[in-house]
């Protein structure tokens, strides 16, 4: 599957705008499943023969979603919100098989290549709010189970390969099978973001009073799941490898930059926060009933270099000194990384009545 597909727009550019007391909602979104499917086999009933197979299942996403306001003049009267979110579910699952002939090879990748971005921002704009808060918040992966309960993993690579020999008959059984996740390996953009730049934002004096004044949030929920299993049975020789990795390489920023900021005794909150998971496993088995030598082996790894990044600051490329913010009650700047990392990889081998030799390797990074 390969898709570049038109990204989610809400925005607001260029224009003067007043709302009253309902308030502004501007939501950008992203929902669905991307997935394929790949399955071969090849065998034969009696005889000898050789048996091929492969499979494929690749998956390659360019997408962006975005929320924002550029060049506007904002009035705000009630609590208003812009906010882009992202909870599409990319599977990969490839499998196949060999059986019952002479010398058999097989083999199935499973493979997802996504690079996304999910953008909240105001940009060279003027907003006056009297009444109500002001949220901007982007997230990536935001579909639960159930409220409060955990993520569901928001990519699957599956990678499955099996060799089947029969007593007597079968010389060689060679499996192997590779099961990967990518995510933003290929941009240096930010995947998430929650910005205001060049503007100014007001609550004059009198009017709203709320507990938090302007809030902005990026979270990065990303949870990734690879699976890749290798079996071979009843050959002279064996081989049966496993592979399956994780890669993540995301930034993470909610920031306010070269901005004018005045609340009315209200809060100031930015923040970044990501919560990814990263679970990779392998299983390569290899028994036979003959004499002769098997081997099996696996590897598993994650690899997550993540920045979260929350910041105050001016933009210096720009000539500007920094921001201002005044009459917060209370400020909080503050960046997160809460990172699960499970890998397992187990290399199997047996040897029934007739003996050999037979290796299992398994390792988990």
């Amino acid at each position: 599957t390969r898709l570049k597909t038109p990204d989610p727009l809400a925005c607001i550019r260029r224009a003067s705008v007043t709302v009253g007391a309902g308030g502004l909602i501007m939501k950008a979104a992203r929902r669905g499943t991307y997935g394929g499917t790949a399955a071969g086999g090849s065998g034969v009933s009696q005889g000898s023969g050789f048996e091929v197979a492969g499979s494929a299942a690749l998956n390659d996403l360019d997408y962006a979603t975005r929320a924002y306001l550029e060049q506007v003049n904002l009035t705000l009267g009630g609590d208003s919100s812009i906010s882009s979110r992202d909870g599409v579910a990319t599977i990969a699952f490839a499998g196949d098989g060999v059986f019952r002939g002479y010398a058999g090879f097989g083999t199935s990748w499973a493979w997802n290549q996504v690079d996304r971005q999910v953008h909240a921002m105001i940009t060279d704009s003027v907003i006056t709010q009297s009444a109500g808060t002001l949220s901007v918040d982007a997230v990536m992966w935001d579909v639960a189970k159930d409220d409060g309960q955990t993520l569901l993993p928001s990519a699957y690579a599956v990678a499955a390969t099996f060799g089947i020999g029969k007593q007597d008959g079968t010389l060689t059984e060679l499996t192997g099978t590779v099961a990967v996740n990518e995510f933003n390996t290929a941009t240096s953009d930010p995947a998430v973001q929650a910005v205001m730049s060049d503007s100014t934002y007001r609550q004059p004096q009198g009017g709203a009073s709320d507990t938090t004044g302007l809030s902005l949030t990026a979270t990065d929920n990303t949870n990734l799941l690879a699976l890749a299993g290798a079996v071979d049975a009843d050959a002279v020789i064996q081989l049966g490898v496993a592979v399956a990795k994780n890669k993540l390489a995301n930034t993470t920023t909610a920031h306010i930059e070269s901005s004018t900021v005045e609340v009315n005794n209200g809060n100031v909150d930015v923040t970044a926060v990501i919560n990814p998971e990263l679970n990779a496993f392998a299983l390569g088995v290899s028994v036979t009933n003959e004499t002769g030598a098997v081997f099996a082996g696996s590897g598993a790894s994650n690899v997550a270099p993540l920045t979260a990044d929350a910041h105050v600051a001016g933009d210096v490329s720009q000539g500007v000194t920094g921001t201002t913010i005044e009459g917060a009650s209370n400020i909080t700047v503050h960046a997160e990384i809460n990172y699960t990392d499970v890998t397992a990889g187990a290399g199997m081998f047996g040897l029934q009545t007739k003996g050999g030799e037979g290796v299992g390797i398994g390792a988990a990074v």
